[in-house]
């Protein structure tokens, strides 16, 4: 449907989500060339997957699954409308009806078929956000999905959106060169220690110099300064 993407863009949320998208993308990129971690089945994901008990090992399948569905897409500069988390895929959706009003008789039917067939194959719990959340959640320390070269990209990136209380594309922001100081406070706050800090943010920054002072904060101070300066924790 001519038209359709261009639409979907110009509303703020799902460019932002796009934007995210594309940002998780290079730097699952990034990791793979400089480190060598494999974007589909990182190392926490395939210790997930040997655990022995509970429904663990079955969930991290799925991300597997859901990741490697994921890099097929990137691969193809695509997003399915239903790996859409349920907010986003309501945008979508209001979007093709307004863009559907503009066209014939059989391309609205089209449309209505479609949104349809969409509502009854979507389950807002299978999709890979949904899945790398529940993963981070069901681990018995959450804190080490925020080691990069452990848990890879996604899971990283889950990781940090949950300690920050903040959406994905925020987190993917962080692993910018302009963003050093302000990872730093986040992976502070949620606990790590000063050189296990240092330690992350050099995967990302081999040269940023992140000041020996930052693990004489406590968690606590770490999320007041990150608050103080609006950035939030």
């Amino acid at each position: 449907m001519a038209g359709f993407a261009d639409l979907l863009c110009a509303n703020a949320a799902f460019l932002a989500a796009v934007h995210g998208q594309a940002l998780e993308w290079h730097l699952a990129q990034r990791l793979e060339q400089a480190h060598g971690v494999d974007m589909v089945l990182a190392p926490l994901i395939e210790a997930a997957m040997a655990r022995q008990d509970g429904a663990a090992p079955a969930l991290a399948m799925a991300v597997l699954v859901a990741q490697a569905r994921f890099c097929q897409a990137q691969r193809r500069m695509q997003w399915p409308l239903g790996e859409l988390p349920q907010d986003l895929l309501r945008i979508a959706l209001g979007t093709l009806h307004a863009r559907a009003r503009h066209d014939d008789a059989e391309m609205q039917s089209r449309a209505i078929i479609a949104e349809r067939s969409l509502r009854l194959r979507f389950d807002a719990e299978r999709g890979r956000l949904a899945l790398l959340r529940r993963l981070v959640d069901a681990l018995p320390d959450p804190a080490v999905a925020l080691d990069p070269l452990q848990a890879g990209p996604a899971l990283f990136l889950t990781a940090l959106a949950r300690a920050m209380g903040a959406p994905r594309e925020d987190a993917a922001l962080l692993t910018a060169p302009s963003h050093v100081a302000r990872l730093a406070l986040v992976l502070r706050a949620a606990g790590l220690e000063g050189d296990m800090v240092r330690q992350h943010v050099g995967v990302f920054h081999p040269e940023a110099l992140v000041p020996a002072a930052l693990g004489a904060l406590s968690p606590h101070e770490a999320a007041q300064r990150l608050a103080s300066a609006g950035l939030g924790a």
